[in-house]
This record gives C-alpha cells, structure tokens and sequence, in this order.
C-alpha cells in the first residue's frame, strides 16, 4: 500500500494530521489483511475482509463512522470496490436511527421516544444489516401502534436521511432556466442519465452499483425511472433498483424484492422470518424523491409513497404533489 499517497489523498479531503494518520492506521490495517489473503479481486476476498474488520471494530467499540469510511477510503484508493462496497453498506444513510430518535422525542415526547427505543439493543455504526433491520422493525411497529395520524404525519413528513440543503442550492436556478416543469425534468433526466453512462463507460459504480448496458435500458425505457413523469400536478416516479443488474437476472420474487430495496434500515427484512420493516417507513423515502422539488419550488410538497417492496410490490413507486 501506498502509505504517503493515501495520507496526501485523506488530507486533500481535509482531514488534519491526527485524524489521516487514524484513518490510514486502519486502512493499513485491512491491507495486511488483504495482503495475507492473497485472493484476486472479485473473489468476495475484500468484502470479507472488510466485514471482519469492521466486526472487529464493533467488538472493541471503534466502530466509528469515521474508522468505517476508513476503510471505504482504503478501497476507494487502492481501486477494490468489493471493499468500498462492503464500507458503503454500513455507511449508507447510518444517520437515519439517530435522526428518527430525535424527531420522534420532539413530537411524541422524550418519555415515549424512550420507552420505544427500550425495546431495542444498541445499535452502532458497525451493527450488522440483519440486526438494525430487526431494530427498525421493532421501532416502527411501536411508532405505529403509539402514535396518531397527526404525529405519524408531522414525523414522517421528510426523510430520516441528512439531506443539506446546501446540496440542493442548484435546483431553484436549473428550473428558472429550463422551459417550465416539464423542461426542469427533462435537464434533470439527461443529468442522471448522463451519470449513468458515465460510470458504466468508465466502469465505475454508481453509488455501488454496476451500471450495464441492460441496466442503461431499463432505466432509459421506463419513463418514470429517471425523475419522473409529470401528469397534471403529480409527478410520478418509480426508483432505479438497488442492484439493478442482478435483480433483472433474478427469477425469484422474492429476492427480487430485496435486490430492488435500497434502505440499508430494512433491506434485510425482506428475507426474515419474522417480517419486513412496516412499509409506513418507506415515506423517508418518499423524503428523499421530493427534496428536489421542495428546493426548486421553494416550498414543501407532499409525496405518497404509491408501491412498495416492503408491503409486497415489486417495485417503488411515488407521486410527489407539485401543484
């Protein structure tokens, strides 16, 4: 490993001194791991290898955001994505308890947010998929059956992800330069389509996931799959599957469903025994698809969550409300 590269690569990120050299102890870490393996990549080594780590990192409680995207760093920089991949899964939307803990003892109460989460265990950046989906299972069903519509609503009013706003700064000017709404969803199409093949051209991931020509396909021939599909004042949007290329090679309804999911909170519920996550949760996600338009529009906008893999659909799909 590059030791000197990837400390000039942490700094050009802005961290300090102290904290590149933590993160690169880490990364240097996973690479003896992976230089005592030996395996070629591709082989599931580096996904294996970052797992265990980072099982190690929760046995000793240093299973820090910040030592995990350690270790997608390390995988970033040596080109391994089954590491990168493996770091991204714990890292992807991490906030989202923490975030739902907050709302929920502003809106319910401090007492009732605590008694609901008094029926979970811990849950740190390192725990494992199965267990935070049984977790989120948990909290939601209590949520569910403890609160009113009114506080349902105003809790799941908008995403449980980190959404800065700063991120979305560009929206108010790309829709005051386009041809109205329809012009805005167009540029915002050729965007994300242009982003695709991008990464499938340069054979890189698209936030994990290989982009292929049959995915390139599917994305381009379904109206609804890029931004959307305006209709009067709604604005109709199903979501690009998680691993994409898989789940069209994927027979079984089932683990198509949870090959389309991409909530790293309830992905695994699919496959459990004891039940998905409530598909009420999938309004974080109807969260995630209005912040856009609530940033171009300048105001809030309703979305309802239309389909969903957690309630038996096969796919994801949103109406967002502009009008």
């Amino acid at each position: 490993m590059d030791k000197i590269g990837f400390l000039d690569y942490l700094k050009k990120k802005g961290l300090d001194g102290e904290a590149a050299r933590r993160q690169l102890a880490i990364a240097d870490h996973l690479d003896t791991m992976m230089s005592a393996r030996n395996v070629a990549k591709g082989s599931g080594c580096g996904s294996r290898a970052a797992r265990s780590l980072i099982d190690a990192l929760v046995q000793s409680g240093e299973d820090s955001v910040d030592n995990i995207l350690a270790i997608l760093r390390y995988g970033y920089f040596v080109r391994n994505d089954e590491v990168y991949v493996e770091a991204l899964t714990y890292l992807d939307g991490v906030e989202a308890m923490d975030n739902l803990y907050a709302r929920l003892g502003r809106i319910a109460g401090e007492g009732v947010r605590d008694r609901i989460f008094s029926k979970i265990g811990p849950v740190t950046p390192g725990t494992d998929l199965k267990a935070r989906s049984a977790a989120m299972r948990t909290v939601i069903g209590e949520v569910l059956s403890g609160l009113d519509k009114d506080r349902l609503d105003e809790l799941f009013a908008s995403s449980f992800r980190d959404l800065d706003d700063s991120h979305y700064s560009s929206e108010a000017g790309l829709l005051a330069g386009s041809n109205g709404v329809d012009g805005y969803i167009e540029a915002k199409k050729s965007e994300f389509i242009g982003d695709l093949k991008s990464c499938m051209d340069e054979g890189r991931l698209f936030f994990g996931q290989e982009i292929t020509p049959a995915v390139m396909e599917l994305v381009t021939s379904d109206p609804e799959m890029a931004f959307g599909r305006r209709e009067g004042g709604s604005v109709y949007v199903t979501k690009i599957p998680f691993r994409a290329d898989m789940w069209l090679k994927e027979k079984d309804p089932l683990k198509r469903r949870y090959l389309y999911c991409h909530c790293p909170w309830a992905r695994e519920s699919i496959l459990s025994e004891e039940g998905t996550v409530p598909s009420e949760f999938c309004r974080c996600s109807a969260g995630f698809h209005k912040k856009p338009w609530e940033a171009a529009l300048g105001r809030l906008v309703g979305c309802d969550v239309l389909e969903s893999v957690l309630a038996g659909d096969d796919r994801c799909r949103f109406r967002i409300h502009i009008d």
